[in-house]
């Protein structure tokens, strides 16, 4: 990116600290996943910010974001993203969200509608619903927990060198902010995680934006399951979904070089028309 500008806003008497360009271009904000921060969204950020204007938030706990003793849910995670756009006069917004991020960026456009112009949604985590139980949530929270548990004890080049082997095809650019993340996230907040895929099906079912839904491989880690798909998308007839067949959960970094090109053609028909 040509120029970036930090910056720190209060919202809901939390400290969130935040990442832009400023160019005068349509907004995109860009919220991230589970245990990530702002610039994880690094190289997509530089694919659009000639462009767009783009944010980076850290969500509470998260990157250099503070993170208070309460307020671990999804939907104080919601009621933060829409204080951030309201204080910085940013609406309406196209509002892309990874994981965690998705399903923020779901609840805001179902309960803040003049907030989000569109969306796009990657790999949200809109599972079956037979496996929305207790035991389900218990056990996702504990793995989180333990990985990063884990990944606190473990050096820089020794959290790099996990990384590489679990995700090869990642980029070093993509490798550096999630070791970083990892090792800043407060494993206290991890309480959230049963919480981000509460009643996903109602939340979308009052989604009226268009959207793009992009999904991967459920046998490489991908949430959405076809099925599950193909009935959101039958509901909403201006969404469109992209399948990645050679991805798992975290599509945009899987396989950037499509991803880059599936979002920038999206983002020009929703703003230029073509």
């Amino acid at each position: 990116m040509n120029k970036l500008f930090f910056g720190n806003v209060q919202c809901n008497n939390v400290k969130i600290h935040y990442t832009h360009t400023s160019q005068g271009f349509p907004t995109v904000v860009m919220f991230h996943g589970l245990i990530g921060n702002g610039m994880s969204w690094n190289r997509l950020a530089m694919a659009l910010n000639h462009v767009y204007d783009i944010y980076l938030p850290d969500a509470r706990c998260h990157g250099f974001s503070e993170c208070p003793t309460s307020g671990h849910t999804i939907q104080d995670l919601t009621l933060d993203a829409a204080e951030f756009i309201k204080t910085l006069n940013l609406a309406p917004v196209i509002a892309i969200g990874h994981s965690m991020g998705g399903a923020m960026v779901a609840r805001l456009a179902a309960k803040n509608p003049e907030m989000v112009s569109a969306m796009i949604l990657i790999d949200p985590p809109w599972y079956p619903p037979e496996l929305m139980t207790r035991e389900f949530g218990e056990k996702v929270t504990e793995d989180f927990r333990g990985n990063l548990r884990r990944y606190k004890n473990m050096s820089y080049e020794e959290l790099a060198e996990e990384a590489r082997r679990i995700h090869p095809t990642w980029s070093e650019d993509d490798i550096r902010p999630w070791v970083k993340s990892s090792q800043q996230m407060n494993p206290d907040f991890l309480d959230v995680t049963a919480t981000i895929p509460e009643n996903w099906e109602e939340v979308a079912d009052q989604i009226t934006q268009p959207a793009l839904i992009m999904t991967g491989n459920n046998e490489y880690g991908a949430i959405v399951t076809p099925d599950i798909l193909k009935r959101l998308v039958d509901r909403h007839p201006n969404w469109e979904a992209t399948y990645y067949e050679n991805c798992g959960h975290n599509i945009h970094k899987d396989d950037f070089k499509r991803s880059r090109i599936d979002i920038l053609r999206y983002l020009r028909r929703l703003t230029l028309g073509y």
